[in-house]
């Protein structure tokens, strides 16, 4: 950030005196208008630089403010549904907990004597229970 600025611009003004004559004092205004339109293009030009440099910079500074914003979008979506498979998974074996402690005996042994394929086969179950009550409306 500049502090200070110094310009480069220095002005010599002509008068005429008061003995010129209407022809004198003619020229001198013709080359004071001369002066002033030239002055004029110059502001012009330099308006114009400034413009061009903070409309560039703007761009730049759109360009950064957009990628920053698709960044932090991505981010909170990552964030809010990104571990939503993970809950799924979790509330599936809860659910199969629950439902093995607190099934009647009958059915325990029936697991137990059908060993680790009645296992998984009640797991199935259970899971695909939890699938269709949780995350069917999700879908729908």
């Amino acid at each position: 950030m500049r502090m200070f600025t110094l310009s480069d611009r220095a002005e010599l003004i002509a008068k005429a005196g008061p003995d010129a004559s209407y022809e004198q004092r003619l020229t001198i205004l013709e080359k004071e208008v001369d002066r002033l339109r030239e002055r004029r293009e110059r502001d012009q030009v330099a308006v114009g630089k400034r413009f061009d440099r903070v409309e560039a910079n703007l761009t730049n500074e759109r360009a950064e403010r957009t990628k920053d914003y698709a960044a932090l979008k991505e981010k909170v979506e990552d964030f809010a549904v990104g571990g939503l498979h993970l809950e799924v998974v979790g509330l599936a074996w809860l659910v199969v907990g629950v439902l093995f402690s607190t099934l009647p005996e009958c059915s325990v042994a029936w697991v137990w004597e059908h060993g680790a394929t009645g296992l998984v086969l009640f797991g199935g179950i259970a899971l695909g229970w939890v699938v269709w009550k949780f995350l069917r409306p999700l879908t729908s």
